[in-house]
């Protein structure tokens, strides 16, 4: 195993150290090594001890030297045991042996101290990595039929280097870099400090889409001769991702990067990550973007309102393609000029939905689009829908439904997709992946930011007054998105529709546009015509009277249409009372009398309907009424049935007593058809959700359905309850009391309705309800401040032992990710306490005897630290302001909460000290800490408190140091290590103070550094609020007592040494956390030198 057998490396940019030979196959992906500060691309990952005598034959079989040559067709052997090389070059001569079907790579550069230590480290940091991002993309154009994946393994500085060019690639648009980081699948850092760093992060796109271990060391590095002598402190080696996987390596610094067997647990812990990444590249070989890809973008919920919505009528909206009328025709011929942007504006329930669906499918809009250099338009919709769930109003479920449509109608943009969905599947270990957010927006961003495949785009977005957000940040990606056209390769042209809001106005005011109400009143005609003749039609032939029963209808029709004022939704209401009203054979004169008593506004007309409900029916229209208006979700037709019995009377149907004809029926004439059952195609599993908005016609010009926009859907019926119309819904949310149903007693509200069938069926048809009982308590509360929490927490006890036992309700607080509840609280019978209290329903505490015991020491601990748990955010301050009020402790001091460690020991704390503990061990997330520790000041905790032994235990156990041993250690010098300037502020106005063994170290640290940090700037305002006394020991004898290693880091920033700037980094404002310990080795450094000659001359 001579060295000299080994491809020569070079110090900078990329050498190939192993390539699989022809016997193993073509190459799965690349492993490339990135050394650190001070490092070299072959020297740090070599051992530099010699190997000893007593490695046995059969070790050294699995170490097989490196062979680049063509012609060696077997993976290398070994020399045998006659001589052995003094060094191991791992990468070449070991990880082949287990990985045999990876390309291996150093890459290099100047990693030297002047490189680094200088004024201008950010800059050299960049360019180094913007080097290493184009030294990557030639390796990987390089590749024979597609760019491999990539893993790294990264020491020290070269994982910030890494990091750097992960977000340059990130952050390019439109060039050859863009995607270079789309190959990245897999990250291990070896002792990189992550914290302070301008690249801390790897970025929003590389968090969702690389995988990472890291590693830090286990040892100290002996030639720092400081207290805190490991180089990368353990908060520093791990960024803090959720999908992070972090571990140790036991060695130090430098030789965590040096194997010499494959029984050094260092290696075996990297490679066997790596074998699990190569073996998930080999899974993914067999995904297929065609299938599989598509099938995870499929859903019946972003598809429901396109295919809910009702064609069009044979006769109504050809004037689109009227250029006479409106310009949309022009437009599609002629975006170039006119825009990319097109506005359909409309009164509520004049028809845009439909007109949109018929812009859509009607082959003069394809025909209008026309065809270049082959290439016809592709053209793909979304419906936002605010009766829906929330994926039907949102851009997730727009960029979800676009992308499921897009692909469906070309093969060869599916190609920029597969990276992303690749990514998925290696995170979710399964191929139907769930899409998030950023994953659709990567792969949705890929395939309209690429310059390769030529494609045109017409997108049909309809409703985006219905859009849940800001519609400012949704205009803003509409006028981004057709920024991307080039009108080259990429060709990009959006046509929208909403209600003339003052947003949209002042967004699309200036596109081509028309107000579609001023177009319709020949359609409101012609289809008003159609539906009384359908319904005369039914009726026994007239006779001589037919013709003249024809033109009198023609008559109603007319004035219908001048009545409606383009409202289609009106149009619909009207005109299925007029054909009731035929049916019966109500004379012509009553017709004409009956259109006249219409209010012409809409809510007059919503308001007329309610009051012709027969009244024997008004308690259980007014029940339906609140459950349709309060459901979080669309319900589906038996739970919504089921929910309004129970409501009534206490009980349901039995099976079978009620068909779903019988629902149906029911629904529609207790709501006067203010509600209606819509069924629609759905796959399994059921999906509860909605139909239509201005729809009225029944008679389609579809496309061919092969060519359909969005392919049809397996057909699988379902029925759900909803509004017939968002203007219905927005009528009865503003109504108030019993809706003008002239109910007799008092009336509950429809959040009650949900959390009493959620308590008798928490299982079946009511599930739903049970597992949001939470959600609709709290807003029981808030539509009803009379509500009681007795009422309450009687519904969430009776639901207790019934639906969740202790398994399952664990298993839904995982499910709705609060783990917290699960996992930190000590007592099991408090819990439903805690998730009550932390829902916002402080007045719980009332007749409660919480005084003393776990349900106390819960609910501090969840006042203190618990997320919240519906949509309602509680005040950190009132949660604790009236758990004070009803235990009136004497002293926040005084107060002890228990708490689970990492351990699984259960300790008390006093409130100060679980606030430090939640700091180390991250046990909540976005706690107001400012204000906590303000509401603890405030209320006597004692900011100079000593910590207590089982504080100083767990600090010790998290930060493997010694300082927080020092017996002058109190809780603000733990905070001064990890909490903000403003929180160290504030135990300043507490009284809190610096133990005086520390002042003076402070001060001459004070005098040195140029540039302090915040932290450091508050702490010396403490400082020097002290009297300085005289040292009673040496210098040196100082700096060894205190805990420099617990607070040097945070108050770091710039300072001079020798005539450099050196950045230090672990706290808020620094850059690199590496350069601090060197900053900090300088520093100490000087001043044992100063004190020892001191002490040899007596001086």
């Amino acid at each position: 195993m001579a060295s000299a057998s080994r491809a020569e490396i070079s110090r900078h940019g990329f050498s190939t150290v192993y390539t699989p030979p022809s016997r193993v196959g073509r190459a799965v992906a690349h492993i490339i090594f990135i050394h650190g500060l001070f490092g070299h691309p072959e020297m740090t990952w070599t051992t530099q001890k010699p190997l000893t005598n007593s490695m046995s034959r059969s070790q050294h079989s699995t170490i097989p030297p490196t062979n680049n040559s063509p012609a060696n067709e077997n993976l290398p052997q070994t020399e045998g045991t006659g001589s052995m090389s003094k060094t191991i070059f791992w990468p070449a001569e070991m990880l082949p042996a287990v990985i045999p079907n990876v390309n291996v790579h150093t890459w290099g550069y100047d990693a030297d101290i002047d490189g680094f230590l200088s004024s201008a480290s950010q800059n050299t940091v960049a360019q180094h990595a913007a080097n290493m991002l184009s030294d990557l993309a030639d390796l990987l154009e390089n590749d024979e039929s597609k760019p491999l994946p990539v893993f790294f393994i990264v020491h020290s500085l070269g994982g910030v280097v890494l990091k750097a060019a992960m977000n340059q690639s990130a952050e390019t648009k439109a060039t050859r870099l863009r995607t270079v980081v789309d190959h990245v699948l897999g990250i291990v850092f070896l002792g990189t400090p992550h914290r302070g760093s301008k690249t801390a992060s790897i970025g929003r796109y590389a968090h969702k889409k690389i995988q990472i271990y890291s590693f830090r060391e286990e040892k100290q590095t002996r030639r720092f001769v400081i207290l805190n002598t490991v180089v990368v402190e353990p908060d520093s080696a791990k960024i803090g991702l959720p999908e992070e996987e972090v571990s140790t390596i036991p060695e130090s610094h430098g030789d965590m990067t040096k194997f010499r067997s494959p029984s050094d647990i260092g290696f075996k812990r990297i490679v066997a990550q790596l074998k699990r990444w190569v073996k998930l590249i080999e899974v993914e070989d067999t995904v297929t973007v065609d299938g599989d890809c598509l099938q995870s973008l499929q859903s019946t919920d972003t598809q429901l309102r396109f295919n809910t919505v009702a064609s069009s009528h044979v006769k109504t909206f050809h004037w689109l393609h009227d250029s006479n009328k409106v310009s949309f025709s022009k437009w599609l011929q002629d975006s170039e000029n006119m825009g990319s942007i097109y506005w359909i504006q409309g009164k509520p329930g004049s028809g845009k939905s439909t007109l949109m669906k018929f812009a859509m499918q009607d082959h003069r809009t394809r025909h209008a689009l026309g065809i270049s250099d082959g290439s016809p338009y592709i053209i793909a919709g979304y419906f936002f829908h605010d009766r829906g769930k929330l994926i039907q109003k949102s851009i997730q479920g727009m960029l979800q439904a676009l992308l499921f449509s897009v692909l469906s109608q070309s093969f060869e943009l599916r190609q920029f997709v597969q990276p992303v969905y690749t990514i998925l599947v290696s995170h979710q270990h399964t191929k139907s992946v769930a899409w998030d957010f950023d994953a659709l927006q990567d792969a949705f961003q890929a395939v309209v930011q690429q310059r390769q495949v030529k494609i045109r785009l017409c997108l049909f977005l309809d409703a985006l007054d219905e859009h849940h957000g800001d519609n400012d940040r949704l205009s803003g990606m509409m006028h981004n998105l057709a920024t991307l056209s080039d009108g080259q390769i990429v060709n990009i042209r959006l046509c929208l529709t909403s209600r003339p809001w003052d947003t949209f106005v002042s967004n699309f005011g200036r596109c081509p546009r028309f107000k579609i109400h001023e177009h319709t009143r020949e359609d409101i005609e012609a289809y008003t015509s159609s539906q009384l003749h359908k319904a005369l039609d039914k009726l026994p032939d007239y006779g001589p009277a037919a013709n003249a029963k024809s033109r009198q209808l023609d008559i109603i029709a007319n004035q219908t249409s001048n009545q409606a004022q383009g409202v289609f939704i009106w149009v619909r209401i009207v005109v299925e009372l007029i054909a009731a009203a035929i049916r019966d054979r109500t004379p012509f004169v009553a017709l004409e009398s009956m259109l006249a008593e219409m209010p012409s506004e809409l809510e007059d007309l919503y308001s007329h309907t309610l009051a012709r409900i027969d009244s024997r029916h008004v308690k259980e229209s007014y029940v339906m009424l609140q459950i349709a208006r309060c459901s979080l979700i669309p319900l589906g037709l038996e739970s919504f049935a089921n929910t309004t019995s129970w409501a009534l009377w206490k009980r349901v149907p039995d099976p079978g007593d009620e068909t779903l004809e019988d629902m149906t029926q029911r629904v529609i004439s207790r709501s006067g058809g203010l509600l209606e059952v819509i069924e629609f195609p759905s796959t399994p599993p059921l999906v509860e959700t909605y139909s239509d908005d201005d729809e009225i016609s029944v008679d389609s010009l579809r496309y061919p359905e092969d060519q359909l926009p969005i392919p049809p859907l397996q057909q699988m019926k379902s029925r759900i309850v909803q509004f017939c119309h968002q203007t219905a819904k927005e009528y009865i949310q503003k109504l108030k009391g019993d809706f003008g149903l002239q109910l007799s007693g008092k009336v509950g509200n429809g959040y009650q309705y949900m959390m009493a069938a959620a308590v008798s069926s928490p299982r079946g048809w009511a599930k739903h309800m049970a597992d949001e009982i939470l959600e609709y308590a709290i807003l029981s509360r808030k539509a009803d401040p009379a509500t009681s929490s007795d009422y309450i927490l009687k519904k969430l006890w009776k639901l207790h032992p019934q639906a969740f036992p202790s398994r399952e309700r664990n298993n839904w607080l995982f499910r709705k990710k609060l783990h917290f509840y699960v996992q930190m609280l000590y007592s099991q019978s408090s819990q439903w306490f805690c998730l009550a209290f932390a829902a916002g329903l402080l007045d719980i505490l009332t007749g409660i005897p919480i005084q003393i015991g776990p349900v106390c020491s819960d609910l501090w601990l969840t006042a203190l630290l618990g997320p919240p748990v519906t949509s309602k955010r509680v005040s950190r301050r009132d949660m604790l302001q009236s758990l004070w009020d009803a235990v009136a402790p004497s002293s926040a001091s005084k107060l002890e909460i228990g708490i689970w460690l990492p351990d699984r020991r259960h300790v008390s704390f006093t409130p100060l000290e679980v606030m430090v503990i939640d700091k180390v061990f991250k046990l909540s997330d976005g706690v107001d800490r400012t204000a906590t520790f303000q509401f603890l000041l405030s209320h006597g905790a004692d900011p100079n408190m000593k910590c207590s032994q089982d504080l100083m235990n767990s600090l010790r156990w998290r930060y493997e140091d010694s300082d927080h041993e020092h017996p002058s250690f109190t809780v603000f010098m733990a905070c001064i290590r990890q909490e903000s300037a403003p929180v160290i502020r504030l135990f300043g106005r507490y009284g809190a103070r610096v133990p005086k063994v520390y002042c003076e170290p402070l001060r001459r640290m004070w005098r040195l550094i140029k540039a302090p940090s915040e932290v450091f700037f508050e702490v010396m305002r403490i400082v020097e609020s002290e009297e300085p006394e005289p040292l009673e020991t040496h210098e040196a004898d100082v700096i060894d007592d205190c805990p420099f290693g617990l607070i040097l880091p945070s108050m770091v920033g710039v300072a001079t040494v020798n005539g450099r700037m050196l950045l230090g980094a672990y706290g808020e404002n620094a850059a690199l956390a590496l350069e601090s310990v060197v900053l900090a080795v300088v520093l100490f450094k000087r001043w044992r030198r100063r004190a020892g000659e001191r002490r040899k001359y007596g001086t």
